[in-house]
């Protein structure tokens, strides 16, 4: 849950840059073009630099951005964030993906684990940050 009425947290994911870029230990590059809807980063994962752009959809009225990596590390990757909003002042937060061809140097379920752990503390530090730039 993030405590941050959903027209913040969906406005924040839309367009993530400034956040990404307070976890430089995980993005050093990130850039985001709005006229086409992408977001280009580099990932540090496992002592390793890995870039990638993603295609970036918000529908707004559905309350779900829609995703796909089309260049770099873990291109045709594709995925969803869904947004439940919960009494009006806080927001659930959802992201199911299917990865294609991520890694030829670990094993998918070992990969799978790892990305995991990645994606639960940049999420982590993104809601806190939110949660603080919003009480303030």
């Amino acid at each position: 849950m993030v405590r941050v009425p959903l027209e913040k947290c969906f406005q924040e994911a839309v367009n993530p840059t400034e956040r990404l870029k307070k976890i430089p230990e995980r993005f050093p590059v990130v850039e985001h073009d709005s006229a086409t809807s992408r977001l280009k980063l580099q990932v540090l994962f496992l002592g390793r630099s890995k870039d990638l752009t993603i295609h970036i959809l918000p529908d707004k009225a559905a309350s779900k951005i829609d995703f796909e990596i089309v260049e770099g590390w873990l291109k045709g990757t594709q995925g969803v964030l869904l947004f439940s909003d919960y009494q009006r002042q806080q927001v659930e937060v959802g992201l199911v993906a299917k990865t294609k061809n991520a890694s030829s140097w670990l094993p998918d379920f070992i990969f799978s684990t790892l990305i995991e752990a990645v994606m639960h503390h940049v999420s982590l530090s993104l809601r806190n940050d939110l949660e603080k730039d919003y009480k303030n």
